[in-house]
């Protein structure tokens, strides 16, 4: 894991790669302003190399705010973008709640472990977005 700091808050960036274009990266720390774009910038270093299927563990996350919400669309825009996909694994309760709340639950693919994520809807197929 790489330890980032953005004056008092930290994140961890964890990344183990998976035999096809894809890994899982861990999220450990605050994702507020400041740690985003650190971690984002090491994000996009996975991607770059050319693993655009990320399971993305937040069991870690302890402190989140606008900015951390922001990093999670970037990361999953990115993907999309180069033809992959982003599973988010375990969020914590407060956490799924702000997502479910903005209704980022219909966009964002949420699981509640790695190993339903993998065993998750085709990865190529996106939710479904009701619209009203």
């Amino acid at each position: 894991m790489t330890r980032l700091s953005a004056g008092t808050e930290t994140i961890e960036v964890g990344f183990w790669p998976h035999r096809n274009e894809g890994g899982t990266i861990a999220l450990t720390g605050d994702l507020v302003l400041g740690t985003d774009t650190l971690a984002l910038s090491r994000v996009e270093s996975y991607v770059d190399a050319g693993s655009t299927h990320l399971i993305v563990d937040l069991s870690g996350v302890q402190v989140f705010d606008s900015t951390g919400i922001g990093l999670l669309l970037r990361i999953h825009h990115l993907t999309e973008e180069r033809g992959g996909w982003t599973h988010f694994v375990a969020p914590g309760k407060n956490l799924r709640r702000v997502l479910e709340v903005l209704n980022l639950d219909r966009f964002l693919s949420l699981y509640d472990s790695s190993a339903e994520a993998s065993a998750g809807p085709d990865p190529a197929e996106p939710p479904e977005i009701s619209r009203p």
